[in-house]
């Protein structure tokens, strides 16, 4: 009798503690998980998906940022930081040390990398950013997450109609806390 009582002791004990490691395993997983509404297409689209429509990086496919051609982070750093309203005339002078940090804090780029663009001055150390203009529209049309990782499809819709579909993306996106960095784009024109 003692046998079965203890035999059954151990036993209530292995699944408890199985259960407690099913559990905090769980709730860790979700403490990884960014706290995204993938409901929300429109602010999915407005945060991830305009600053990489805008900047041509979603017309790239790549999986290394410093495949992106060096001229496009322009245009996603003056969708992110420069103030929406800006002159068409004047082009803002940024600092190479701020404007690299910053694209740095979304991309795994080289400042090598970045350098290579015709908008870095070296007499000056300073990047000059153009007007931003894009004229297609485009929408998220998927959301998934897993764990610390967002995947997000899009489409660009033709800029004579706004509804035929001119290309289709996906955009995978890894989170740290509450940043982000863009891992990488495929994106395939529709005939």
């Amino acid at each position: 009798m003692k046998k079965n009582v203890l035999f059954f002791v151990i036993c209530f004990i292995a699944l408890f503690a199985v259960a407690c490691t099913n559990n905090a395993n769980k709730l860790e997983e979700s403490q990884n998980q960014p706290n995204i509404d993938l409901t929300d297409f429109e602010q999915l689209k407005t945060e991830f998906i305009a600053p990489i429509v805008l900047s041509t990086i979603g017309a790239e496919n790549w999986t290394n940022a410093n495949d992106i051609p060096a001229e496009y982070f322009d245009s996603f750093y003056a969708f992110k930081v420069l103030p929406k309203e800006r002159s068409q005339d004047k082009s803002d002078v940024i600092a190479q040390k701020d404007y690299e940090s910053y694209i740095q804090n979304y991309f795994d780029v080289t400042s090598e990398h970045l350098k290579t663009s015709d908008t870095f001055s070296p007499s000056t150390n300073s990047y000059t950013i153009g007007y931003l203009g894009s004229s297609a529209s485009f929408a998220v049309t998927d959301a998934k997450i897993k764990n610390d990782t967002l995947t997000l499809q899009y489409e660009y819709y033709s800029p004579a109609d706004d509804t035929t579909v001119i290309r289709k993306g996906t955009l995978v996106i890894k989170f740290d806390g509450e940043n982000y960095k863009y891992l990488s784009n495929t994106s395939n024109e529709i005939n």
